[in-house]
């Protein structure tokens, strides 16, 4: 299928996943260096990742969502404070919810839409794969068209602003000079320094030239998820065999007691640490989110949004724990609003077996103090959800606090060195 023929079903619901341009020295550590990527389309693809021009102000890039530091997950200013989303490109524009890692994303199936859907990126899963043939590519085709996020109004302004860059060489030795063909129109800039409600085929082009352009929109997308290949890197200290005393017991506990593995399972080598499916965890709201939030009573439908089907609402795609525990300042879950490892943990462990807060308490509590832990308010908001709620796998572990800090710290013992 054609991809601009795909913009209302990408366009449906804002992508979560944006799309700054930094050094290469602040991206080693968690990525490469482009010289030590080595493979040309991955050096472009990291080129295109860091590109701010490609968006309608020429402000945001895909790693203004995805921060090495923070294992190419959300960044830190404002993040929570905003209910861990991001602005997009257009001032005052926000996606709906958090921005998931990047890193070992290529490594997902493709959808599966079967009785148990898995496989699938963003939250929902709506990036297939089936387009591009890799969930990843499709996933990177989204955020550049987004109105909450890069908000370019045409795809073929990505072609325009990619001739115009310093890396232009470059594309051209990976892809062939088919973009230097493109005849655009004089206005092409005002058009695409111009943001839209939707995004269409505001640039002037000939048939062939809008099917060439479509053309290098691809090439765009297939060499940032080449980019982001680089990123399953496999080198943490669990992976290396090197867990502490403290960090075997909370593996233990991972794979027994508290049941984590029966969504991410770490079995094998090169363990990914997710089932790939969905499931309604009964998270609450988090007050702070532009959309969904107690002021607008709207719930997010996550799966159920995308598949239409009324048995997958609140249902959201499982994600690695893998450099879960990367950064700081970090917001976990769909809608972030959960603010550290160890309440993650809490929440799993006591959902079900302590009070649900009341409305008052709601009001005014902040979720870092939601849940059991020290200083918490003993109790945990309602589920947005209810209906089809995992009861099975979570809810009242009955762990006890050390048990929680040794599952902490194993999980912890999952970032890449």
């Amino acid at each position: 299928m054609k991809i601009f023929t795909m913009l209302t079903v990408l366009t449906a619901m804002p992508f979560l996943q944006a799309c700054g341009a930094e050094s290469d020295s602040a991206i080693r550590g968690q990525g490469e260096s482009r010289e030590a990527l080595g493979d040309p389309m991955a050096v472009l693809g990291q080129h295109l990742f860091e590109d701010q021009a490609l968006s309608v102000n020429g402000n945001q890039s895909c790693r203004t969502c995805h921060e090495p530091s923070q294992g190419f997950a959300a960044p830190l200013l404002g993040v929570t404070t905003q209910g861990s989303v991001v602005e997009g490109s257009v001032p005052g524009q926000f996606g709906n919810r958090k921005p998931p890692t990047s890193a070992y994303s290529t490594n997902t199936p493709i959808f599966n839409g079967a009785v148990k859907p898995t496989g699938g990126i963003f939250w929902d899963g709506r990036a297939t794969g089936k387009v591009l043939g890799n969930p990843a590519a499709d996933q990177a085709l989204g955020p550049f068209l987004n109105p909450a996020e890069q908000a370019l109004p045409d795809f073929a302004c990505i072609a325009y602003r990619i001739a115009q860059a310093a890396y232009f060489p470059e594309y051209v030795a990976v892809w062939g000079p088919g973009i230097s063909a493109i005849q655009f129109p004089a206005d092409t800039q005002t058009v695409c320094s111009t943001p839209r409600d939707a995004p269409g085929a505001f640039v002037a082009l000939s048939s062939a030239d809008r099917a060439q352009a479509e053309t290098e929109y691809h090439n765009v997308a297939l060499s940032i998820s080449a980019f982001e290949a680089t990123l399953s890197r496999f080198s943490s200290r669990f992976d290396r065999a090197e867990l502490t005393t403290r960090e075997q017991a909370g593996q233990k506990l991972f794979g027994g007691k508290a049941k984590c593995t029966q969504c991410h399972s770490g079995k094998v080598t090169n363990a990914l640490f997710t089932d790939f499916a969905f499931h309604n965890l009964g998270l609450p709201h988090n007050p702070a989110n532009p959309v969904f939030n107690y002021t607008t009573n709207a719930f997010d439908p996550g799966l159920g949004g995308f598949t239409g089907r009324s048995a997958n609402l609140g249902k959201f795609r499982t994600p690695t724990t893998r450099n879960v525990g990367l950064g700081d300042n970090r917001t976990f879950m769909h809608n972030g609003v959960l603010t550290s490892l160890r309440q993650v943990v809490d929440f799993y462990n006591t959902r079900d077996a302590v009070r649900v807060c009341t409305p008052a308490e709601i009001a005014v509590l902040a979720p870092a103090q939601y849940g059991t832990l020290p200083g918490a308010a003993g109790c945990w908001p309602p589920p947005e959800y209810p209906n089809g709620m995992d009861t099975r796998q979570m809810g009242n572990l009955g762990l006890t606090p050390s048990e929680v800090d040794s599952i902490v710290e194993y999980l912890m013992a999952m970032t890449d060195l």
